[in-house]
């Protein structure tokens, strides 16, 4: 309901654009200005004309952005426009079926070391919050964190420990993103301003 309803506001928000468009497009005065002169529903329409114009980028941000939670056909062709890998969802496949009691338990992670080699690899940039995920996904401890002053609440960086011995393994830093990585990571915060 929420992705059919999103929808339906981009449409009404380029049709609106499309009947607003006025016969000198090229004068924004028409675009923008309240015609206090006006009078009736001759006002009222320009009101409502005017204000639909000033929030339009916001209606279309929020609208596009949000569509990404709804439709998987959305997210997808998204992350393909900004040319970055989508991520991986969370849990894989099927819910914990016979084959992951076959497997051996993960070592126990040594957080002493995996936290002394992060504080050492943050040192120059400091932190402001580190969330430590010792699932042992891909063998590793992970640890996403937030810069001292990062660029926003989302702008996350990750860090993957060997659990034993502490050497990183790989360190994913939102600074280095590409542009449409920046874009794609920063989706939420788009969306709600």
């Amino acid at each position: 309901i929420v992705g059919a309803s999103t929808m339906l506001c981009i449409f009404l928000a380029l049709s609106g654009i499309y009947l607003r468009w006025p016969r000198n497009g090229h004068t924004w005065r028409n675009w923008l200005a309240l015609d206090f002169s006006l009078k009736g529903r001759t006002f009222l329409w320009n009101i409502h004309a005017a204000i639909g114009t000033w929030v339009l980028f916001f209606y279309l941000l929020m609208s596009l952005t949000g569509l990404q939670w709804s439709y998987e056909w959305y997210r997808d062709g998204l992350y393909k426009l900004a040319g970055v890998e989508r991520p991986a969802q969370r849990g894989g496949e099927g819910g914990g079926g016979g084959g992951e009691r076959n497997r051996e338990p993960p070592a126990v992670p040594n957080l002493t070391t995996a936290w002394a080699a992060f504080e050492s690899a943050t040192q120059a940039t400091g932190y402001s919050s580190a969330n430590i995920d010792v699932s042992m996904r891909e063998g590793q401890i992970q640890i996403r964190y937030l810069d001292a002053d990062p660029a926003h609440e989302r702008a996350s960086n990750t860090i993957a420990l060997d659990p034993a011995s502490g050497a990183i393994a790989r360190h994913g830093r939102y600074d280095a993103k590409p542009l449409g990585g920046k874009l794609t990571s920063s989706i939420f915060v788009l969306h709600s301003g």
